[in-house]
């Protein structure tokens, strides 16, 4: 079970299928913690996507003190940027292109946003039974750098394993780099 009704947002588990961790995406880290919290809020028994509230002050619970200044007008710019923000997942017929987000409702003076999961997404996000990771929604929340829960997320599939090898240019396809970003291999692996 990802998370029950009485749970803290320490207790939620993010588990997606394995082909979304794979997709090729850019989000910023509190776009990413926005869409960490609202799959840790998908239930395993959900047959379909509903709208999902989140509170900021559940995200503000996960970060240290110093990191909460202007949260508020982070997390209402990271949701609705995520409706422009598609990402690639590689299937088998072909590539699919999809945002995140196919709507967002922020309440002034609530500190909540609720968010829609594009419906494309549900074989990735809904009734997961086989090819799907999960882990704890805090381990990526603290996380500092776009790069490093992309490369958790990365590496948590392969937990089981022990390791995992990746071509330069694939792992540099799936953090979203662009040729001219981190040419030099001290700076790429720094």
């Amino acid at each position: 079970m990802r998370k029950n009704s009485t749970a803290s947002p320490h207790e939620h588990l993010v588990t997606q299928a394995n082909r979304l961790i794979e997709s090729r995406h850019c989000l910023s880290v509190t776009e990413q913690r926005v869409v960490a919290m609202m799959v840790a809020a998908v239930s395993p028994d959900d047959e379909d996507f509903k709208p999902y509230s989140l509170k900021v002050s559940d995200l503000l619970n996960l970060l240290p003190a110093e990191k909460q200044g202007g949260l508020y007008e982070r997390i209402e710019s990271a949701a609705t940027s995520l409706l422009e923000k598609p990402l690639r997942i590689d299937e088998e017929d072909g590539p699919l292109w999809v945002n995140w987000l196919s709507s967002v409702k922020y309440y002034d003076g609530e500190g909540t946003v609720t968010l829609s999961f594009d419906p494309h997404l549900k074989p990735y996000l809904l009734q997961l039974k086989e090819r799907f990771t999960s882990y704890g929604l805090e381990n990526v929340v603290r996380l500092q750098s776009r790069y490093s829960v992309r490369i958790y997320e990365l590496l948590k599939q392969y937990e089981n394993l022990g390791k995992r090898t990746f071509d330069l240019p694939d792992l540099r396809g799936k953090l979203a780099l662009e040729d001219s970003e981190y040419k030099r291999w001290q700076d790429f692996r720094r």
